[in-house]
């Protein structure tokens, strides 16, 4: 009764303030519930809350919210405010919908930074790496100074685009060239971006010698392209130093012990999960989910929990059959368990984020979008069905996870 006492009093500086902190600690679910409430409560958003909801909606990528807050901040008359805009902007973007942020985004002559900024993250969220590094390009040709936060996006850019030569040329010119000193986020993603390269002897030295002390997001990216490559040895030592730097970061255990795995060295994985098991650490449990109108349906490896089960696993039977017709062979080194080929082949089957596909695909009109989201990373072997079943079935499918998003279209 208290409760709902204080919420009446409460005012829209309140309901503000509560909004922001709730998204300032990544806590979205329940910055969601806050801006529901408003809603039904009728109260008035302004430019502050505006960009809060709408970075609320990009980071659950939930695009009916967005949408809803973006015809809300229309009908207020703050599509024009530059905050509202550019949150406007990242939530399409993080949604996948590339041609709503190219609607709404200034003229090159008019783009303020935080503009550009936002437009070169969608693209390298999504995998254009080249119109990442045009889009710098025409920002510096248009007068407007790069900062810290491009970047971070331009790095990771070149990074998952393989472009190695050219993002360590970009790191060197942010100082020399732009005056922005590089901070550990810069230094993450030379270290990601020479890692996912095998350029291991040049990421140790740049290690060793970075303007700041490495942290665990460091050692994590090294380990994860230890992971790609079967590198044991360095694997080992990113393993430990991550968890010299969080010793409860079940990651480090969950990676090392992929690349034992990969390696076949079986005896080495029942050694990193006893000690895991010593120092009591979880593995996090991965799981998929794909929201349909106003219902989320979670996925688990291997999840026969859904009512809808049968109808699950013969989508499955029909995709598999379908894209192996069409050239897909299971690369099984992304199965973590040492049983036979064929076992393995099965278990990548039972990845969440796979059943999730065959979900929506029996739960959603022909032709319409397929958002998926996953909580930790998408395997390797997992990326290709999603290629082939986008182009057999002319779906364009989002699939977000902790790493991005990858965005495969048909056309």
């Amino acid at each position: 009764m208290m409760v709902e006492w204080a919420l009446l009093i409460m005012t829209s500086v309140t309901w503000n303030a509560m909004l922001a902190a709730n998204a300032c600690r990544g806590l979205w679910e329940e910055a969601l519930k806050l801006i529901l409430q408003m809603q039904r409560k009728k109260l008035e958003f302004d430019q502050f809350s505006l960009s809060d909801a709408l970075s609320v909606a990009a980071n659950l990528a939930s695009l009916e919210e967005g949408k809803q807050i973006h015809c809300l901040a229309t009908k207020l008359g703050f599509d024009s405010n530059s905050f509202v805009g550019n949150a406007t902007m990242d939530m399409y973007g993080k949604c996948g919908e590339m041609n709503d942020v190219l609607k709404i985004l200034p003229e090159p002559n008019m783009r303020p930074r935080l503009s550009w900024n936002v437009l070169i993250s969608v693209f390298a969220r999504h995998g254009f790496f080249q119109k990442a590094r045009d889009t710098f390009h025409d920002m510096v040709k248009q007068g407007s100074k790069p900062d810290h936060v491009t970047f971070v996006s331009l790095l990771s850019a070149f990074s998952h685009g393989g472009l190695v030569d050219e993002g360590l040329k970009h790191f060197a010119s942010m100082t020399s060239e732009f005056g922005v000193l590089a901070g550990i986020e810069h230094c993450v993603c030379v270290v990601d971006l020479l890692g996912r390269s095998g350029r291991f002897p040049e990421a140790i030295a740049f290690i060793k010698e970075m303007p700041v002390s490495p942290n665990d997001f460091v050692w994590r990216s090294l380990l994860a392209a230890c992971r790609m490559h079967g590198n044991t040895e360095l694997g080992k030592v990113a393993a430990e130093n991550l968890l010299r730097s969080n010793p409860s970061d079940d990651s480090a255990y969950v990676l090392y012990s992929n690349i034992c795995a990969t390696t076949g060295r079986w005896q080495d994985v029942q050694n990193v999960r006893a000690e895991m098991e010593s120092h009591k650490v979880k593995k996090q449990h991965a799981c998929s989910w794909v929201k349909l109108k106003n219902q989320i349906c979670t996925f688990g490896i291997g999840d026969l929990s859904h009512p809808e089960s049968d109808k699950i696993y013969r989508k499955l039977t029909e995709l598999r059959k379908k894209i192996q017709e069409a050239g897909y062979i299971a690369d099984t080194s992304f199965a973590l368990h040492d049983t036979d080929e064929e076992q393995k082949e099965h278990n990548l089957w039972m990845h969440s984020e796979i059943i999730a596909l065959a979900y929506a695909l029996i739960s959603t009109p022909e032709g319409s979008t397929l958002r998926i989201f996953k909580n930790l990373r998408v395997c390797g072997d997992c990326y290709s069905p999603f290629k082939f079943v986008s182009s057999i079935f002319s779906r364009e499918i989002i699939l977000r996870h902790i790493e991005g998003s990858l965005s495969v279209s048909p056309f």
